[in-house]
Parts: C-alpha cells; structure tokens; sequence
C-alpha cells in the first residue's frame, strides 16, 4: 500500500496539485482567474490548463444540473428548483488553506 501511496505522488498530475496547495490562497474570485495567464488575457475560460479554469467555472452549474436531475429521478420532477440559480464561490480561505497544509503534512509523513 505504502509503494502504490509513493507512486501517485510521483505522477505529474500530483506534482501540480503539490504546486498549486503550496501557494497561498486567494482572496477572491478575480485574484483566482488572474493566476492563469490564458484567463487573465482572454477572460474566457474555454481552455484546459493546470488552473483548471473551465473545469472551475462550469462546477456550480454542473452540479446543479445534476441535482435536477437527481430531483427528477426521486420525485418525477424538478419543477421544486425552477428559478434556483448556481454561483461560483470561493471556500472560506482559512479552511481551504489549511485543508491543504494538512493533505501536505500527511503526505510527506
């Protein structure tokens, strides 16, 4: 367990996340988007990049597609959420930065 534990630390995809936790986090929305430099120039998140613009900006929207549909499938219909709407959000900077001080301290323990 341990060697398969070693190993994912290794992949590159880790190697980015270890990149992005150890950075501070931002204060808001607009300080986020401006750390990728495509996002920062176009203001468009249709790209895939490390920062994962487009992946972050269509999530609120895509889960509340799939609590609809969850809705639906439980109760036959949806109609309860018409009129809800989905906002991106940062998390509480506190919590979030030390969710990742404690991944990291775990992982190199």
């Amino acid at each position: 367990a341990a060697a398969r534990v070693t190993a994912r630390t290794r992949l590159p995809a880790a190697a980015d996340a270890e990149l992005f936790a150890a950075g501070p986090a931002p204060h808001t929305l607009d300080e986020l988007r401006a750390r990728c430099p495509l996002m920062r120039s176009t203001g468009s998140p249709h790209h895939l990049c490390l920062h994962l613009c487009y992946y972050r900006e269509y999530d609120a929207a895509r889960q509340l597609f799939v609590l609809r549909t969850r809705a639906a499938a439980a109760k036959g219909t949806a109609v309860s959420l018409d009129g809800w709407r989905a906002e991106l959000r940062l998390a509480h900077v506190p919590l979030h930065h030390n969710h990742h001080q404690q991944q990291q301290q775990r992982n190199h323990s």
